[in-house]
């Protein structure tokens, strides 16, 4: 039972997925927080190619 639900507009991962075990349970996350019509940002750095 989810008591937080449907409550943003925007969700933003940053770095987020890639340390995720169970990916499709984050993604099931934002979805029961994410108002309807909202947006999810996911979003990676690859720090080993930066300068």
């Amino acid at each position: 039972m989810y008591l937080i639900r449907r409550i943003n507009s925007i969700v933003f991962c940053h770095n987020v997925m890639e340390s995720t075990i169970v990916k499709q349970a984050l993604l099931n996350e934002c979805y029961h927080i994410l108002k309807l019509g909202g947006r999810i940002f996911l979003s990676h750095h690859d720090f080993d190619t930066a300068t």
